[in-house]
């Protein structure tokens, strides 16, 4: 890859790339849904950005195995450089307690863990 690319420095040190390395941010970094009633679902916007000057990210699919987690499409599945683009997630507590899992943004770039948490 060329330098400045999103895997340029996992490889200058000789170690595998970690999402970490990836131009991409996410805000929230993590979604803490707090207490929210059984039954009754609850929607946040993730926002994403490709902090990439070069290059745009493309943006397959979200996957995740959890029953209290959903989400939705990305707004766009091909983001430009520097520019950003959203989805969202629904928080839907099935029973009491706490409710922990990771939705996975697979992207041309790598796969991206992203936590979700909650209270029913």
């Amino acid at each position: 890859f060329p330098k400045g690319s999103a895997r340029s420095d996992a490889e200058s040190v000789g170690r595998p790339p970690l999402w970490t390395d990836l131009r991409i941010r996410l805000n929230p970094p993590y979604l803490d849904f707090k207490e929210h009633p059984v039954g009754m679902p609850r929607i946040e916007t993730v926002v994403i950005h490709n902090l990439n000057e070069r290059q745009s990210l493309h943006l397959n699919s979200i996957s995740g195995s959890t029953l209290h987690f959903h989400s939705s499409f990305f707004e766009s599945k091909v983001v430009p450089p520097g520019e950003k683009t959203t989805f969202k997630v629904v928080f839907l507590a099935r029973m009491i307690g706490n409710a922990e899992n990771s939705l996975f943004i697979h992207t041309s770039e790598g796969i991206v863990p992203y936590q979700v948490f909650g209270t029913g």
